[in-house]
């Protein structure tokens, strides 16, 4: 019989759950975005891991993190209720601090975290010929401070559009707020158009960038929150949309690379232009595949299938909003040589790079198209 380091009783169970979940969430944080799991990342890519032992190490961090964030748990409610006097409000007090600020910070300050996992924020200048002959310029970030939205109104700015939008809780409502009152103050126009990010729900935002596009004249400041994922959608729909564009600094754009895994499974990249994935989620379609890393997807599901088409109505209604070619060409049978000699005959003919996907990597087909792409020079 297990023998608990503390009475089991309504209060204690509930002191111990709460413990553990003001251990659990910061630790958690460092441990993926600070320590271990970014450290076994970063030695996964330098020195060229498998994919299958990065997977295993990264599930065993996860692991190791629920094992120590439990153990200290116990062990803080054990002594918690061993002590008495004033041990009790300054350790609970220390703790409830330390799980409140990290959830501040997660969720109003991840730029903080951001910078400690590696990354960095945005920033990237466009200027686009309308189909009017009007000169635009859009320079492309992450959200801007007051002191932000000073300089861009003493540079000469038009106006700020912000992308952010009120259904993300529970920073952007915030900071939305913050942002139409600091504008109002400087005196810049702000312009709001919300996208959501996910791949759904963003039509109007994008018939209305097109507009813009088209119509609007002067210096625009764009930005979501972070200056990734959005802001990398509104990129391509300017390259897209305009007649005339010319880059002048490169945009960080996350990449396939930097996944360890798609959530259905691994990926594989064969040669410079072609990566074999499962299907991808909503985060995996925004973040990875329709911000302009890809020209073309052939889907490897059969529209015909009950339990293949609401996934490819859904994955063509969202490539053909981001403007990137699809390809249905069902393939489940491994012996099928005839469809095998045109999935490979067709990448030859399409824009690339391409992303070529069963449902899940581990699908027979995607082991057989690994093959036949290997001994076929690309």
């Amino acid at each position: 019989m297990i023998k608990f380091p503390f009475p089991l009783n309504r209060n204690n169970i509930l002191l111990f759950l709460a413990l553990w979940l003001m251990l659990a969430f910061p630790l958690g944080l460092y441990t993926l975005l600070i320590g271990p799991s970014k450290w076994l990342a970063a030695a996964a890519f330098q020195h060229r891991w498998s994919e299958h032992l990065s997977e295993n190490l990264q599930k065993g961090v996860i692991v190791l993190w629920f094992i120590v964030s439990l153990t200290l748990a116990l062990l803080v409610t054990r002594l918690f209720l061993k002590k008495k006097g004033t041990y009790r409000p300054i350790v609970f007090g220390f703790l409830l601090a330390l799980f409140g600020g990290s959830v501040y910070l997660f969720s109003f300050h991840p730029e903080i975290y951001i910078k400690w996992s590696g990354s960095s924020m945005v920033q990237e200048n466009q200027k686009a010929s309308g189909a009017f002959g009007n000169e635009i310029e859009f320079t492309i970030g992450s959200y801007p401070d007051i002191d932000k939205i000073v300089q861009l109104k003493d540079e000469g700015y038009t106006a700020i559009i912000t992308l952010m939008s009120e259904l993300v809780v529970p920073a952007e409502p915030k900071l939305l707020h913050e942002e139409k009152e600091h504008t109002a103050k400087v005196g810049i126009q702000l312009i709001h158009i919300p996208m959501l990010p996910w791949v759904s729900g963003n039509e109007k935002a994008m018939e209305r960038i097109r507009q813009l596009i088209k119509t609007g004249h002067g210096k625009y400041y764009v930005h979501c929150y972070l200056g990734r994922d959005r802001v990398n959608i509104f990129r391509k729909m300017v390259t897209d949309n305009s007649t005339n564009i010319q880059l002048r600094a490169t945009t960080t754009i996350r990449k396939i690379e930097d996944l360890p895994r798609f959530e259905r499974g691994n990926y594989f990249k064969i040669g410079e232009k072609v990566y074999l994935t499962p299907f991808p989620t909503d985060e995996e379609f925004i973040g990875y595949i329709v911000n302009g890393n890809f020209k073309a997807v052939i889907s490897l599901l059969d529209e015909t299938d009950p339990a293949d088409k609401p996934w490819t109505v859904r994955e063509k209604k969202i490539l053909q909003a981001y403007n990137v070619r699809y390809i249905n060409l069902p393939y489940k049978n491994t012996t099928d040589t005839k469809t095998l000699q045109k999935i490979i005959d067709s990448i030859s003919h399409l824009p690339s790079p391409i992303i070529i996907h069963g449902f899940r990597s581990d699908d027979p087909t995607i082991s057989r198209i690994k093959i036949a792409l290997g001994k076929t020079k690309l």
